[in-house]
């Protein structure tokens, strides 16, 4: 099983046999970290749907939308929960 962990700059690839370090740039961090907040934001999304709670999900999926204002997927979503309601 290979696992990947994130430690101040620093990529940590490891399986069971062996373990090697990557450093990571600046910018290629902060990269990491806006699409982990937008996966984060897609769970709480999501959740909100199931349980049914649409205005919340649709406030989620707008803060993604800010984050990424190109993402097509999103903007569908958005669009359709915005009729729904």
């Amino acid at each position: 099983m290979l696992k990947t962990v994130l430690r101040s700059r620093e990529i940590k690839k490891s399986n069971k046999k062996e373990s090697e370090f990557y450093y990571v740039d600046p910018p290629f961090f902060d990269d990491i970290k806006k699409h982990w907040k937008r996966d984060d934001l897609l769970k709480k999304a999501s959740r909100y749907e199931h349980w049914g709670k649409y205005k919340k999900a649709l406030a989620q999926y707008q803060k993604i939308l800010e984050l990424f204002p190109d993402d097509e997927s999103t903007r569908k979503k958005v669009d359709q929960l915005s009729r729904a309601k």
